[in-house]
């Protein structure tokens, strides 16, 4: 019972993390008006037909911008936990299976920098080389490093003193493939869930710096800029607000339940 509950709650989010993929690349084909065209006479239009969402306090079509602000905050999510579960991955890998003095001092680093919130550590890296969509992305990813290393040390030392590790050091294996051919795999369950915690985080984090003016610049628009402009407009325009943060919730609640249900876990196990 308890399976077949998280396998329905990781389709449920996967449903729903589609949708909103499918809904931000067809903006790609079919934007109904430049997301960045201003139209004085259409300012804090309500949802109409010819603008489904409305306009926002510049004119804008609401839609287009929610369909490229969703884009640029998956790209942010993506791009930020690549770099975080790579880098993350390969000092993990490195520190878990061969210990010793680099194991120690590597730890004594991620450990302060794991102390320090990843959003501050995301916010000392854009004080130092400003903002702008690439520092976003290197930023959040920098920030995220810390975690991926610590979960990947721990299942890597588990994993080196199993009997397969030892089959494949007697049978001449080099280091490199026992680390990314036989360990890695068998990590991986583990792994993919905390990709998945990782962008519910990222695209969370980049909201939250793009809301304060660090993020995304304008005239781009992300999720979190997009509900910093409407802030203003809560009474007047609550539409203007509704939209962009309604995807949002989606996107972060089907990340969510991903996570949760462990289907990519279980389709893993089956594979290997």
């Amino acid at each position: 019972m308890k399976k077949t509950t998280t396998n329905k709650n990781f389709m449920i989010g996967f449903c729903m993390v589609l949708a909103v993929l499918v809904f931000a690349l067809a903006g790609l084909v079919f934007a109904p008006f430049d997301p960045e065209e201003m139209d004085a006479a259409s300012k804090l239009a309500a949802p109409s037909l010819k603008h489904l969402f409305g306009c926002d306090n510049f004119g804008r079509d609401i839609l287009s911008r929610v369909q490229q602000g969703t884009r640029m905050t998956l790209l942010i999510g993506l791009g930020s936990t690549a770099i975080g579960a790579v880098i993350g991955t390969v000092l993990g890998a490195v520190m878990g299976y061969f210990g010793g003095l680099l194991d120690e001092a590597l730890m004594r680093i991620i450990d302060v920098l794991f102390a320090i919130p990843s959003i501050l550590l995301a916010l000392i890296f854009i004080s130092l080389f400003g903002t702008g969509t690439f520092n976003v992305i290197l930023a959040l990813g920098f920030a995220i490093v810390p975690s991926f290393a610590k979960m990947v040390r721990t299942e890597f030392m588990k994993q080196r003193e199993m009997d397969y590790v030892k089959a494949a050091k007697l049978m001449g294996a080099g280091r490199g493939r026992i680390l990314f051919v036989h360990i890695l795999p068998n990590v991986m369950p583990t792994l993919l869930n905390c990709v998945l915690i990782s962008l519910n985080n990222a695209v969370l984090a980049e909201a939250g710096m793009s809301f304060l003016g660090i993020g995304v610049q304008p005239p781009q628009a992300s999720l979190g800029r997009m509900l910093s402009e409407a802030q203003g407009y809560l009474q007047t325009a609550p539409f203007y607000t509704i939209f962009p943060g309604l995807v949002m919730i989606i996107m972060l609640l089907g990340f969510g339940l991903m996570s949760e249900g462990g289907g990519l876990k279980d389709a893993f196990r089956r594979k290997s």
